[in-house]
């Protein structure tokens, strides 16, 4: 038994989800579940109220010694009615320069940026500018056409059945996303093939909705993705360190991205971010992040009807852009991201006010 084990079970936590053993050197280190680190410190945090010193320095203790295991870079804080409980920085922003992350570092946020483009589009339904629930070739552009029996709904909760080139064997990963991006060829090359199921059939997690959800703000606004985006949403929450990155734009403040290859650290392989859009490509930090959990927490910015779609169940328990679990007595949502060289978590319950935000800009090296 390992110590972290040890430690899980002489404070009744679940070792279901520990890694296997390890040992110093650095090719053995397995990557940290975030996914169990939001859990653990969910299943620490679920009776707040009756938390004293002890009971939060015994938290503590265990989050930084899981992490201290795993050489983490990123940051992760805990938010629990308006009280940081638990915060965390480690690693480097900058390997080059030795410069180290900080509370206030900037990541890339991967998928945890769909929740963002599905909000937008709320935003959209609830002006009458579209219908989420009409066929998305209404909203988009002549020369992106898909099947007329997929909704916007469809793309929302990945059930467009819409063909999923994400699945490797494509060309798509270390070729096609380090090219000069081109939106129609994009589409044509990767998105317009044939469906692999009819729409509401299945649930199937695939990047490409998310894309044309970002096509379609963008037509149907007559903005850019990254104006919307900004004028919307981060704008009127005072979002100010948060933005899309577009691949072109210099970000201050943010985390450069890196992998473990073997037992020495590389930069994460160049992607074009430009890729991304929709389904990824935004760029946050915990600050931010805690403005937009208020956001959806005090329900703001939406109608009530808006709101109750964007938070309603679909298949495989996903909403829009985030995904629902009972857990621990309450109500979970939430949604990680993993790209080149980035892992990202963010959980909200609502009920309890407690908000996990889990941000790192380095993983190992994928085989």
């Amino acid at each position: 038994m390992t110590h972290i084990q040890n430690f899980a079970e002489k404070n009744n936590l679940s070792t279901e989800a520990i890694p296997a053993p390890y040992n110093n050197s650095i090719n053995d280190r397995k990557p940290v579940s975030l996914h169990w680190v939001g859990a653990t410190i969910n299943t620490k945090c679920d009776e707040v109220n009756a938390m004293n010193k002890s009971y939060m320095d015994k938290l503590q203790k265990y989050v930084h010694q899981y992490l201290d295991l795993w050489d983490f870079f990123g940051v992760i804080q805990v938010i629990q009615k308006g009280e940081v409980v638990f915060e965390r920085s480690g690693g480097y922003a900058c390997l080059e320069f030795g410069i180290p992350n900080h509370v206030q570092s900037r990541f890339s946020l991967a998928s945890v940026s769909k929740q963002f483009t599905a909000f937008a589009i709320m935003l959209l339904h609830d002006r009458k500018q579209l219908d989420i629930d009409q066929p998305a070739n209404r909203y988009l552009t002549s020369n992106m056409k898909i099947s007329d029996q997929i909704t916007v709904h469809h793309l929302l909760s990945h059930t467009s059945g819409l063909y999923n080139f994400y699945n490797f064997e494509n060309d798509f990963f270390g070729e096609e996303n380090r090219l000069s991006y081109s939106k129609d060829e994009f589409f044509a090359k990767y998105i317009n093939t044939r469906p692999t199921h009819n729409p509401n059939e299945q649930y199937d997690y695939n990047n490409s909705n998310y894309h044309l959800l970002a096509w379609i703000i963008e037509h149907v606004s007559g903005m850019s993705y990254d104006e919307f985006l900004s004028r919307n949403i981060f704008e009127p929450l005072h979002m100010a360190h948060t933005t899309v990155d577009d691949g072109d734009k210099i970000v201050d403040g943010r985390s450069f991205n890196y992998v473990i290859d073997y037992d020495h650290y590389i930069k994460a392989p160049y992607s074009n971010e430009k890729f991304s859009i929709g389904a990824g490509a935004i760029v946050s930090n915990c600050e931010d992040l805690y403005k937009w959990y208020q956001c959806l927490r005090d329900r703001k910015m939406l109608s009530r009807e808006a709101h109750n779609r964007f938070f309603r169940e679909n298949l495989n328990h996903y909403c829009y852009g985030l995904e629902h679990s009972y857990i621990y007595g309450t109500d979970k949502f939430s949604h990680g991201g993993d790209n080149m060289g980035i892992t990202t978590y963010m959980q909200s319950f609502f009920d309890e006010d407690l908000c996990i935000i889990i941000l790192s800009n380095k993983i190992l090296r994928p085989e």
